[in-house]
């Protein structure tokens, strides 16, 4: 994730962000510090700077200094950057000789022969910091702390030691201790209660590829974005030196092909390799040609003892032995001296390694990288390697050795290069390599005039486009397909499967969808293919419960029944994830949760990871009905990442619009709005899904805004659309009960009623409760704004008598917050208090804090007075009685099992009805038991 801290821009690090807040809140109370510690290059240097851009922003006072090596002799050269902001202030309020000692030290007055006490500058600078502090904190920022000039490192430790009430807070950057280089004592600097470490790790390989948009304007394939972030080991300086390097070449990486170093990097390796013989840079080479080098593959590639090479190496620290097991010292060494080489030695290379190793994968790609010329005994060799590969569960590997194969076909064989090539495309998309993909389908399909060939291209493509985002395409290339005269039958139940998959998609003509599918499970079965025969019969099922068939659980259940013959198939299209969502829609959340958590396994599992945004956002909707917000937002989170970094828009619509959706319950307004809008503008040709859930989202936000006219022009048309399409399943189309909500408070009776009774009809023809619970609220807002106060009271009861057998209790406290306005317009004032206060609690528990809100006012009314704004919510006094105790953000989430930023949105609301600016002032006004 990219967040912003001031002008910094901070990629991947949430983490340690929340760390860096919460050291600043603890310095408003007391003297803290935080050491932010990692090897050269991994990101210390932009937290802190993230840090110094946060303090600011709270109006701190900041004294910062950025070491340098160079610097590291020059006494009091950090002192002099420190005090610079508040020197001629500091001096003026110094005893005489205090003043005088430091301006001594930092040359501002010759002191003649009277050579200054250092724990006089010491105690100036103490002074110094004492006198920074105002109604705001003092922050003291020191980078690259190691390199810090000895002088001024004794005056911080000196003063650190002597802060007591001060409010002072200390933030430093070191690189992680190493060999030959100074270290600095930070144990002392302040009791270790009041001292935090913050240790800076490698970066995800999304936070990698978002770092690569962010900073140089480039997207890689997904393949070379994980060969990337191997190489680099997460460090974002090497990283981005890397894909410089690769943006500078401007041409693709061929498969096999090592990743180009930097100028700078070459020539940190030649210093180190300078001090070697040429046996022990042989010996090097082969180790940095093979995946896992071992002490007795170099020995017997090289033909003797290497052992004597290896610990000359070591001693220059390019690598280490671990036992039998050799490692370099950092991934970019082994990419850097295999770079150098040249192109002849790396052959020489491999081919002596094809020579000896075992494993026939690893056997492939040294006979790949030592052929120049087709071969297609190698080739072959390549293709039984990919299909290991893939069987694995490692579609990278797989689309790497099937275009090594494909570039070594023999150029008369054109059935094994398209077969080839087709591997080679199908592989790159289980992968996440859409754009690869994409180029061998077409390229697959513009190599033939007409035939199976071409149509099976064409379905490829179709198939391609439908999970990138462009039904309509699809749609387009499905149909091609299936009116190609040469088409086997094959390729045409695979198209009339992925027509009848596309339109689903689209929620239109789902007659002729059903009409598709059923016309592919037929082809399938008589050509006895029962892999393509589940996934045609799970398509058909899902389609059968969207149009509301009884038929569709047995259909789905038969298909569920021949899914071991469709494991070649991605995950997405096997009938138990299309029974699991199914079963969100039908009510069944607990074994709709279990089943995508297995499917979640099964593709982390086989590396499909163009499956997981979809099963995770299923599987996010799933836990926001039951009431599990905060898991079902970091659900949706995941899958949105997953779908960024895989380059799939309509999986991030899908994940959008199921964030926003949880957004628009806990009332983050700006987040809800933000994430609906962008799902729209990328499911624009892709999914009904992604756009019938972030309008719902945005209908649903209005509503607990008490804005009726706006949830009911977002909703509206959205229902005109559904009920068009002829969708029958009312689990599928929740939002409808919303907008029926929406018309009721508008006045419009006729128009609510009417389009309640074609929702409760199907919901009672499929049994569904959530449907009936909804429909029975409705008739009793109706019965409400008929005056019908008695007929209210009973739908209300039906209502919540429904929701007892399930899990919902966002409309559970809904139903209780309309019960208890109808008692109280019946004056029925001891009932409705104790029922919306009931409603209250749901909410509260929930997070619902405008839904929370709505309950209060209704609280108001009974007693004739508008509920005080400063009143707080149960969760939000749990929140500010934890925060005026000192615990940080993240103690107080761990203490209510929340995220932390669930704390700091709540923490904000809390500011804002108290009136106070800080945790200071909060502790300060906060008392037990304030209601």
């Amino acid at each position: 994730m990219t967040l912003k801290a001031g002008e910094i821009e901070v990629v991947g690090r949430d983490e340690e962000l929340a760390s860096v807040r919460d050291f600043l809140d603890a310095v408003e109370r007391f003297p803290a510090a935080l050491v932010i510690e990692g090897e050269a290059g991994i990101g210390k240097t932009t937290l802190w700077r993230a840090g110094i851009a946060a303090a600011e922003e709270r109006g701190y006072r900041v004294l910062s200094t950025r070491s340098a090596q160079a610097e590291s002799q020059v006494s009091y050269a950090g002192l002099a950057d420190l005090l610079e902001p508040v020197l001629e202030e500091a001096l003026a309020e110094l005893p005489p000789p205090q003043r005088r000692a430091l301006e001594a030290a930092l040359l501002l007055r010759d002191v003649g022969g009277n050579v200054p006490d250092q724990t006089a500058i010491a105690f100036a600078f103490l002074g110094a910091l004492r006198a920074a502090v105002g109604e705001k904190p003092a922050l003291v920022a020191v980078d690259d702390l190691q390199w810090l000039d000895a002088p001024s490192a004794f005056a911080l430790r000196f003063a650190a030691r002597r802060l007591r009430e001060d409010s002072v807070g200390l933030l430093v950057a070191v690189r992680t201790e190493r060999a030959g280089e100074p270290s600095f004592e930070i144990g002392g600097l302040l009791p270790e209660e009041r001292l935090q470490g913050l240790q800076v790790g490698p970066l995800s390989l999304g936070a990698v590829h978002h770092l690569m948009q962010s900073r140089l304007d480039l997207v890689l394939p997904r393949p070379a974005l994980q060969r990337l972030h191997q190489t680099s080991a997460g460090n974002p300086f090497f990283a981005l030196e890397l894909a410089r390097a690769l943006k500078e070449r401007g041409d693709q990486l061929e498969p096999g092909e090592p990743l180009p170093v930097s100028g700078g990097l070459r020539q940190l390796l030649r210093a180190r390799l300078a001090a070697l013989p040429r046996d022990s840079e042989e010996a090097l080479l082969f180790a940095a040609a093979v995946p896992q080098p071992t002490v007795a593959l170099v020995a017997e590639a090289v033909g003797g003892d290497a052992r004597p090479s290896l610990r000359q190496a070591v001693d220059v620290e390019l690598i280490e032995l671990d036992g039998e097991r050799i490692r370099f010292a950092h991934p970019l060494f082994a990419s850097a001296l295999y770079s150098a080489a040249g192109a002849e030695r790396r052959r020489t290379t491999h081919r002596r390694l094809a020579a000896i190793v075992a494993d026939p994968e690893e056997r492939a790609r040294h006979l790949a990288l030592c052929t120049e010329e087709a071969d297609a005994g190698v080739a072959a060799a390549l293709d039984e390697a990919a299909r290991i590969a893939r069987a694995r569960g490692a579609p990278q590997a797989a689309a790497e050795l099937s275009e090594q194969a494909l570039r070594l076909t023999p150029p008369g064989d054109l059935e094994a290069a398209h077969r080839r090539r087709l591997k080679a495309g199908a592989a790159h998309f289980d992968a996440g390599n859409t754009a690869g993909a994409r180029a061998l389908f077409v390229e697959a399909a513009q190599r033939e005039r007409a035939g199976p060939r071409r149509a099976e291209a064409l379905s490829r493509l179709a198939r391609l486009h439908h999970y990138t985002g462009d039904q309509r395409v699809a749609v387009e290339l499905f149909k091609e397909c299936l009116a190609d005269p040469g088409a086997d039958a094959s390729a045409r139940a695979d198209a009339a499967e992925g027509l009848a998959t596309s339109l689903f998609f689209l929620r239109e003509e789902l007659a002729n969808a059903l009409h598709h599918a059923r016309s592919a499970a037929g082809t399938a079965q008589e050509e006895g293919k029962l892999g393509a025969l589940a996934v045609a019969l799970g398509t058909q099922g899902v389609i059968e419960a969207v149009l509301g068939r009884p038929e569709a659980v047995p259909t789905l259940q038969s298909a569920v029944k021949l899914e071991e013959w469709a494991r070649d198939f991605p995950l997405v299209r096997q009938p138990s994830f299309q029974l699991a969502f199914a079963r969100v829609w039908s009510d069944d959340l607990d074994p709709a949760c279990v089943a995508l958590e297995d499917v979640r396994r099964q593709a982390l599992a086989q590396g499909d990871e163009s499956s997981l945004p979809f099963v995770l956002t299923y599987l996010s909707l799933a836990e926001f009905l039951g009431g599990h917000w905060q898991e079902a937002m970091r659900t949706a989170d995941e899958a949105a990442e997953l779908a960024l970094v895989a380059d799939q828009d309509i999986g991030r619509a899908f994940a959008l619009s199921a964030r926003a959706l949880v957004a628009s319950g806990l009332g983050l307004e700006e987040a809800a709005r933000s994430d609906a809008e962008e799902a729209m503008a990328l499911a624009e040709r892709g999914t009904m899904f992604a756009t019938t859930t972030s309008l719902w989202a945005l209908g649903l936000l209005e509503l607990s805004l008490d804005n009726a006219a706006e949830a009911h022009r977002r909703l509206g048309p959205l229902v005109v659309r559904v009920e068009a399409a002829g969708i029958g399943e009312p689990g599928s189309i929740r939002f409808v009960t919303d907008d029926v909500e929406a018309l009721v408070a508008l006045g419009d009776r006729d128009a609510a009623s009417a389009q309640l009774k074609r929702f409760e009809e199907r919901g009672r023809c499929l049994g569904r409760r959530s449907a009936l619970a909804a429909s029975h609220r409705c008739r009793g807002l109706l019965a409400v704004t008929a005056g019908a106060h008695d007929e209210a009271l009973i739908e209300f009861g039906r209502s919540l008598a429904e929701l007892e057998l399930l899990a919902f209790p966002l409309e559970h406290a809904r139903t209780l917050l309309a019960l208890g306005s109808a008692q109280r317009h019946a004056r029925q004032r001891r009932a409705a208090r104790e029922t919306l206060e009931q409603a209250l609690r749901g909410f509260d528990e929930l997070g619902a804090s405008l839904w929370a809100e709505r309950a209060r006012a209704e609280l108001g009314r009974i007693s004739g007075r508008a509920p005080s704004r400063g009143e707080l919510t149960v969760s939000e006094r749990r929140v500010a009685e934890l925060v005026a105790e000192g615990k940080t953000n993240r103690e107080v989430a761990a203490a209510l099992y929340v995220t932390p930023r669930t704390v700091e949105g709540t923490l904000s609301r809390v500011y804002t009805k108290l009136g106070v600016r800080s945790r200071a002032e909060l502790a300060r006004r906060w008392a037990p038991g304030r209601d």
